[in-house]
């Protein structure tokens, strides 16, 4: 549904979706918090909801989607930090220009399927985590214009499948 002009808060009545794939509902005008009842959608692969005025929290149910692959959530409204926990499933996880904010969870080194990280624009601070040098299928690293510090860690090297890394903007 996306481009539709649709808006609104997602309620909670999402739960009631049980065989959802696919969720979306990108470039649209929906606001409000993502309801944490999306997490009972747990065949979902993809979510897309960039392009809205979501706001608040990742809610970190969103751990229970363990088919999930695709997560983006880019250009709207989100803060604080992100869940310690994310699927091992997910492949592509792009929260760019929203104001989390926070470390870089250092457990995205457990996602060993990730291929794209976007974490542009927000308000992450602290170093670039090491663990990232773990991510062997990494191909795509976007950390531009956070409050980063500290230089890129050696083993970044160690990704060997990464094709594109910008991290530009920081301190």
């Amino acid at each position: 549904l996306p481009r539709l002009q649709l808006g609104g808060p997602l309620t909670d009545q999402i739960a009631n979706l049980r065989m959802l794939r696919k969720l979306s509902i990108r470039s649209n005008f929906f606001n409000g918090t993502i309801p944490s009842s999306l997490s009972k959608c747990t065949l979902l692969h993809s979510v897309f909801l960039q392009y809205n005025s979501f706001s608040g929290n990742l809610p970190p149910e969103i751990a229970n989607l363990t088919s999930l692959q695709i997560l983006n959530v880019a250009q709207n409204q989100l803060s604080g930090e992100v869940p310690g926990d994310l699927p091992w499933s997910l492949r592509f996880i792009d929260l760019s220009s929203n104001a989390f904010a926070g470390d870089i969870p250092k457990n995205f080194s457990s996602l060993s399927q990730l291929q794209l990280i976007n974490l542009s624009y927000n308000q992450f601070s602290g170093e670039i985590p090491a663990s990232f040098g773990e991510l062997q299928q990494l191909q795509y690293l976007w950390l531009d214009y956070n409050l980063l510090e500290g230089t890129l860690p050696s083993a970044i090297a160690n990704c060997l499948s990464l094709v594109h890394l910008s991290a530009e903007g920081n301190t």
